[in-house]
């Protein structure tokens, strides 16, 4: 950087900013509301910089540290200070544009290159002068997430039906001393948590849930899902903070009988399986009825535990991974017309789709998944084609179109016109009513436009769009609701983008529960090693009990507060996230064979928040997108699959 008055004088200290969407700049270091910092460098002097042809170069040996969060829209600007940096220090000279931490992480060296622009009247150098910087982005810990499989088989299991023997299932959880170390975005599940060890303000977060295991005294049951051991434990491996809950399932999901547990650590967890003999776990837990007593309800073996190193995210980004998303629209709901209030597609007047929540979701979604799609015209993957024949039935095809849209849409549960089916494919000829290149969010370049930054991206208007469109003319066709055939058409599809290095994630929006719930299962389990994640979101309120497996019975869901319009939060760089945390996802048994079952987690299900309203998009989004990391991960671990 050619200033040598500058680093003559006080020196040049480099920092990344938070992004203030309001003023479209930096936010300033005089903010109360949150830290708008996220770390400095080192203060640079003339002495210690080098002298080149091109000027003077600074190469910076501070790394600023943050955390990556896949499900926000991490918006920063670099900016540089003269002198060390205090809370009245005003930026010298910002990136010309705002950047996502995105940006840098989905090129295949993890570096971003920009220009500077001059903040200070009068610049140090003349204002034609290019100022170039260059971003490297590390990944912290060698670049991995360590993954822990274990298995674990029950013996001498206490009968709690009267007809038969117990249908064993259990619960991991990862118990926090108290609610300010549970990282944001957790979720707490609370229809079982009168059956465990926590107290005294601990706080229990479910990690796993395993499959029933019916009628059996002495169950074994199949490995777990692939689960983060950050998300079991801290760094400190011999810390009891991993939970074992057990439960006897009934036909309510309220009613299921509890069977005691115990707390264990990551280390005793590594030692049991070669040493069984010696470590057993009891499961125990107070008598409600006699204080004092102690109920036991037997004994528990841990037979297998693996930890393996996996490539994150970021590596995998790095390595040319894409994201897709597909969204599938429940179209069966009777309650009325879009125009008046009470429908689930309800539009006012204006047709500002922002008043219908479904478009909401679909903008927030589509915002954060936009981040990670296919920008490189060079590396198309293939588009699903979808016709609707009568009957139901399903036909796909897949096609290396260039002009697919990067949002597809889709609608089930409806007939339009002469087509009728399960599921079909909404107009893609449907644009945004306004001029789509002023809705772009980002430059030709791939860099965030800062005067349309927060503004819905051109593919996504045209997704709600579509949906919008699609509401005037569709009819409601209920008993043509199928969800495995979905599935199966969307894995099918998935697999042959898999060489183009193409994740798909199905976001299903439907207000009414599944009515092939064995089909759906078996459809789970069969893609389990497709590049897909499907999320059902329950869009109306109401009990959910076949789609609730998949994700937190009676969950507790810490949804960020905001709108819209004050969506500051949504943007900016957090310093805690659901990665290290979240849910891994429930073990699947096939409808038929009993003895196949899931081998990782690709489904989940949100309930309906009844402040979704209130709530930004982009919380939204957060909400429901939490989980993909840990989906694609174990994707990755089970197709052995490096970068």
């Amino acid at each position: 950087i050619n200033v040598p008055s500058i680093l003559a004088g006080a020196g040049i200290t480099a920092a990344i900013l938070r992004y203030d969407p309001l003023t479209q700049g930096p936010c300033l270091l005089t903010t109360t509301k949150f830290n708008p910092l996220v770390g400095i460098t080192e203060l640079y002097r003339k002495d210690n910089a080098t002298n080149n042809p091109l000027g003077i170069m600074i190469k910076y040996k501070s790394d600023i540290q943050t955390k990556f969060l896949f499900e926000r829209r991490q918006v920063a600007i670099f900016a540089l200070f003269e002198g060390p940096v205090t809370t009245s220090s005003v930026p010298i000279a910002t990136s010309s544009q705002p950047f996502y931490i995105s940006d840098i992480l989905l090129s295949r060296r993890h570096t971003k290159n920009f220009e500077l622009k001059w903040t200070m009247d009068p610049a140090p150098m003349p204002v034609s002068s290019r100022v170039k910087v260059t971003l490297v982005a590390t990944e912290l810990g060698g670049g991995g997430v360590d993954y822990i499989t274990l298995q674990f088989k029950g013996q001498q299991m206490k009968k709690m039906d009267y007809f038969s023997q117990s249908d064993c299932f259990y619960f991991l959880r990862r118990i926090y001393a108290n609610k300010s170390l549970v990282p944001l975005g957790a979720k707490q599940e609370t229809k079982h948590n009168d059956n465990s060890s926590a107290k005294g303000g601990e706080v229990p977060i479910t990690v796993y849930r395993s499959a029933v295991i019916d009628d059996c005294a002495n169950p074994e049951w199949c490995p777990t899902n692939a689960i983060p051991v950050m998300a079991l434990s801290g760094p400190d491996y011999s810390q009891p903070c991993v939970e074992f809950a057990c439960f006897d399932e009934d036909t309510f999901p309220k009613s299921d009988d509890p069977m005691g547990y115990f707390r264990v650590s990551i280390k005793d967890l590594l030692f049991a399986p070669k040493n069984q003999d010696t470590m057993k776990f009891f499961l125990t837990a107070p008598s409600k009825s006699t204080p004092g007593k102690i109920k036991q309800f037997g004994t528990i073996f841990c037979t297998q535990a693996e930890i393996v190193r996996m490539p994150s995210p970021i590596g995998l980004f790095g390595g040319g991974w894409r994201m897709k998303l597909a969204v599938a629209v429940d179209f069966s709901s009777q309650s009325g017309p879009y125009t008046q209030r009470t429908s689930l597609h309800y539009l006012s007047d204006s047709r500002d789709p922002r008043k219908n929540n479904i478009a909401k979701l679909i903008t927030g979604v589509g915002e954060v998944l936009h981040c990670y799609s296919n920008s490189n015209p060079g590396h198309q993957a293939p588009s699903l084609n979808l016709s609707a024949t009568t009957g139901g039935s399903l036909s796909n095809s897949a096609t290396e179109g260039t002009n697919a849209p990067d949002i597809s849409v889709y609608a089930f549960g409806a007939t339009s016109g002469a087509s009728a089916g399960s599921l079909f494919e909404l107009s893609t000829e449907a644009r945004p009513r306004s001029n789509t290149n002023t809705n772009a969010s980002f430059n030709g370049d791939g860099s965030v436009n800062s005067s349309k930054l927060g503004v819905t991206p051109s593919s996504v208007s045209a997704a709600v769009e579509r949906y919008s469109n699609a509401i005037t003319s569709l009819t409601p066709a209920p008993k043509s609701r199928a969800f495995g055939p979905m599935v199966d058409t969307f894995a099918a599809v998935a697999r042959k983008a898999q060489s183009n290095k193409q994740y798909t994630v199905l976001v299903v929006l439907t207000d009414g529960d599944v009515p092939d719930a064995g089909a759906l299962q078996d459809a789970l389990i069969n893609a389990d090693t497709a590049p897909l994640s499907v999320i059902f979101v329950g869009v109306s309120p109401g009990e959910y009990p076949k789609l609730s497996k998949y994700g937190l019975a009676g969950q507790e869901s810490k949804v960020l507060g905001g709108n819209d319009d004050d969506d500051v939060n949504s943007y900016t760089l957090q310093q805690s996230g659901t990665l290290s945390c979240h849910y891994s996802g429930v073990t699947l048994k096939h409808s038929q064979d009993h003895t196949r079952h899931s081998r990782r987690s690709i489904a989940e299900f949100n309930s309906y928040y009844p402040n979704w309203t209130r709530t930004s998009r982009l919380d939204i989004a957060a909400e429901i997108l939490g989980g993909i990391p840990s989906h694609f991960m174990q994707f990755a671990l089970l197709n052995s699959i490096k970068q």
